[in-house]
């Protein structure tokens, strides 16, 4: 178990985060002492960066593995689920291989939910996502309003991507992107995604939760 809990942890270096340099000073020597199963100076340097910084992704994951490795397991489950919550998607698998199951949160990462985003229409309810992709059925109803656009005709035989979202009231949210988009095209798109149906969010633990992270969807204006 240490050797597969150590492999995670190199890889969970400094990546861009803004760190002043004792920041930087403390996660070196933290994980230089962790690489030598010097578990208590670990704890102590990683300890000392979230006095510093309390919502250091860094520091919390390592610390959380230090803990693990100490035999802390309710101390090391604390900081996982607190990474969580600072939205690392690494640590899901950990918190359900070593603490049972991720605490609610009002966002997740829809991959942990119980239940993937659904819409409906004439009070069918279907899924958002098959296993082809966004449901057939609200495509073609896509499709079919995006046709009697007039911005998105101005980009007929073009195509742009959306990445989209449905927060924890079931609301509709998106950004376009692709040199062929504009502001204008992802309200438009916005706007006819909001106008087709209604949208039913994620559910975790019989309740509704919204998404950090979207659904991209590559659309070809034929």
């Amino acid at each position: 178990m240490k050797k597969h809990i150590t492999i995670i942890l190199i890889l969970f270096t400094i990546l861009g985060y803004s760190q002043d340099s004792k920041t930087k000073e403390l996660l070196i020597s933290g994980n230089n002492a962790f690489q030598k199963n010097d578990f208590e100076n670990a704890r102590k340097h990683y300890s000392e960066i979230i006095k510093i910084d309390s919502i250091n992704k860094d520091a919390i994951f390592n610390l959380a593995i230090t803990e693990l490795n100490l035999g802390n397991k309710n101390k090391s489950c604390e900081l996982l689920q607190k990474s969580y919550k600072l939205q690392d998607s690494g640590v899901a698998k950990l918190i359900k291989e070593h603490c049972g199951e991720i605490e609610y949160n009002e966002n997740m990462f829809y991959q942990d939910t119980d239940e993937m985003p659904k819409f409906k229409i004439d009070n069918n309810v279907y899924d958002l996502i098959t296993d082809k992709g966004i449901n057939p059925i609200l495509f073609e109803k896509l499709s079919a309003r995006a046709k009697k656009s007039k911005v998105l005709r101005r980009i007929k035989g073009r195509k742009i991507f959306v990445i989209f979202k449905i927060d924890k009231d079931g609301n509709f949210d998106s950004r376009t992107t692709g040199k062929n988009t504009s502001k204008e095209i992802d309200n438009e798109i916005k706007e006819i995604f909001r106008e087709i149906t209604e949208y039913i969010p994620c559910q975790y633990q019989n309740k509704d939760v919204g998404m950090w992270n979207g659904f991209a969807l590559p659309i070809n204006l034929k």
